[in-house]
Formats: C-alpha cells, sequence, structure tokens
C-alpha cells in the first residue's frame, strides 16, 4: 500500500468543548487523494482531569457538503497529562465509500474545562 503524502494538517489551540476543530482547508484536496489514512495525533499542554480527543473523518465532492466518513477514527481517546501519542488507521470499513474529491479531518475535546495544544499528521495511501 504507498504511501501519497504525509503532511501536518493541525496545529491548534483547543479550548472550547463545543466546538469542532477542522484541518485546515488548503489541505481537503491533498486528503482526497487517499484511499486510506493513518493519523498521528499529538496532543500537549493539556488541561483538565477528564480531557479526551475524538477525531471524524468527513469527505465531500464539492468542498462545501460534507459527509461523515468514520464518526470516531479516534474515540474519545484520553489525552490526561499532555504529551500524549496516539493514531489510529482507516480501514474503509464504514459502509460510506471512502470516495470522494475532498477530506477534511473534524477535532473535538471532551471533558469539562478541558484545553489542550493538538498536531494532527495525516499519512495517505493508496488503496491497492
Amino acid at each position: 500500500m504507498p504511501t501519497l503524502f504525509n503532511q501536518k494538517v493541525l496545529s491548534t489551540v483547543m479550548n472550547d468543548i463545543t466546538d469542532t476543530y477542522y484541518t485546515d482547508p488548503e489541505h481537503n484536496a491533498l486528503l482526497g487523494n487517499a484511499e486510506k489514512y493513518l493519523v498521528e495525533a499529538i496532543a500537549s499542554n493539556v488541561v483538565g482531569a477528564s480531557a479526551t480527543l475524538t477525531v471524524s473523518l468527513e469527505v465531500s465532492n464539492d468542498g462545501v457538503t460534507w459527509f461523515v466518513r468514520e464518526a470516531a477514527l479516534i474515540n474519545a481517546q484520553s489525552i490526561v497529562g499532555g504529551g500524549v501519542k496516539f493514531g489510529a488507521e482507516n480501514l474503509a470499513a464504514s459502509a460510506v465509500p471512502v470516495g470522494g474529491c475532498y477530506a477534511r479531518f473534524g477535532c473535538k475535546l471532551g471533558g469539562a474545562g478541558s484545553n489542550a495544544y493538538l498536531e494532527l499528521f495525516v499519512e495517505g495511501r493508496d488503496g491497492a
């Protein structure tokens, strides 16, 4: 399974548990080139005794209307203590087609009073 790209797609302070923090739109076309993904999230400067991170994958054919491809690629992973590194691989297991000209990842912080600095790296792979 050849690697198409390896890119840092998000670098941000997450300080609101009601917001979804999306990867920079400049990466949407690049991310749409892959059929499978290896995602690495690095959380640091974490505040909050119950801080968690959930990462979803969305796809689009027009860059405007987005469909959830994987609702919880990383599902409520504890990031308490900071310096946490973890990853997930999209194995195309859901019923929603991988396709789409564009793709983006949405990151959501959990845990009341939590905040963190997050970096998200994505390796895009050819499905073959």
